[in-house]
């Protein structure tokens, strides 16, 4: 048996008597705890608002803003297909001056072998006249200084400018071959020479393809030949 009989009853007595109070309180923290969630409730829909009304006056704001943008967008892309532009104008007029510099180079090098190739035709005819008329002063045996004077004179007919060189060539030949060439002919005066009809003909041929056909009268007179 228990030493104090107070003691079993002192504890149930003392469960109900704390029992009311317990509860009260539970229903006051319950209260409490309502009124948090109230609370928060609250706060987490303005805090809703909050949000769509931010996210309503950020669409609103970029509405306004997007034409000035793509103005903006729109001058920056018309700026650089006028550079654009710009840049292949300019090419294509440097394409054009370097299709004119080609031409104008194309033509100057056609004048340049047009030039060449009279050049050479007269070089030609040169080398042919002064064979034709060594050969012809060998056959004849001709004398030197005639044949110098008449070559140097049928090169001015020219406009030759190196008739005193085709003198001074035609002089070393002759010096060279002395042997075919009869000195007694040096006496001979030029109006009683008489030239084979082959370097008549070679005159006539080089005047007239020179286009001094009438120096064939003052060549004649001066070689004192028909």
């Amino acid at each position: 048996m228990p030493a104090n009989p107070s003691d079993s009853v002192a504890c149930p007595l003392h469960i109900n008597l704390a029992a009311p109070h317990l509860e009260e309180r539970l229903d006051i923290m319950d209260l409490k705890m309502e009124e948090k969630l109230n609370t928060l409730d609250v706060k987490m829909e303005r805090g809703l608002e909050l949000q769509e009304q931010v996210l309503r006056n950020s669409r609103l704001e970029a509405t306004r803003e997007m034409p000035n943008q793509q103005n903006q967008c729109c001058l920056e892309l018309q700026e650089i297909l006028s550079q654009q532009k710009r840049s292949v104008e300019l090419q294509e007029r440097g394409l054009e001056l370097q299709r004119r510099n080609l031409e104008l180079q194309e033509q100057s090098s056609q004048r340049a072998n047009r030039q060449l190739e009279l050049q050479e035709r007269s070089i030609e005819n040169q080398r042919e006249f002064l064979r034709v008329m060594i050969v012809q002063a060998k056959q004849a045996h001709l004398d030197s200084s005639l044949l110098i004077a008449s070559t140097a004179f049928f090169s001015s007919a020219l406009h030759c400018p190196e008739a005193f060189s085709v003198g001074r060539f035609l002089s070393r030949i002759f010096a060279e071959h002395s042997d075919y060439f009869s000195t007694d002919q040096k006496k001979m005066k030029l109006a009683h020479v008489v030239l084979p009809w082959q370097t008549i003909e070679t005159y006539k041929w080089q005047l007239r393809y020179n286009g001094l056909a009438d120096s064939w009268e003052s060549l004649s007179q001066f070689l004192g030949i028909s």
